[in-house]
């Protein structure tokens, strides 16, 4: 599936909301809690798998793209962060991923 993205779509953006019971034990790389973006007061535990949001552009004269960009949300005020960047014009700061279809194209840092 990530190796097609790549070839179909001109420009992908990654915003990984991370908070995966799984993988990260629901704790940021500083040891705080990471709930789920869909933890509520009444389901803390939101969901127990990490999620992301992805934007794929393709425009019409499409071109394959051979860079990821890629970043991270940690914490309690992820979704806080997500809703007031677009109100507050702030840049988000995203990490250039070179994808290698021989590690089966990670849209992730390694």
């Amino acid at each position: 599936m990530r190796e097609r993205y790549l070839q179909q779509f001109d420009r992908i953006w990654i915003d990984c909301l991370n908070g995966d019971k799984y993988k990260t034990g629901k704790l940021t790389p500083e040891g705080q809690s990471d709930p789920s973006i869909f933890s509520t007061e009444f389901n803390r535990e939101g969901i127990q798998v990490g999620t992301s949001i992805s934007l794929l552009v393709r425009r019409s004269r499409s071109v394959s793209a051979d860079t990821i960009h890629f970043r991270d949300l940690w914490g309690k005020a992820k979704r806080l962060q997500l809703i007031e960047e677009p109100e507050t014009g702030a840049q988000p700061k995203y990490h250039k991923v070179d994808p290698r279809v021989s590690l089966g194209c990670p849209s992730g840092p390694c």
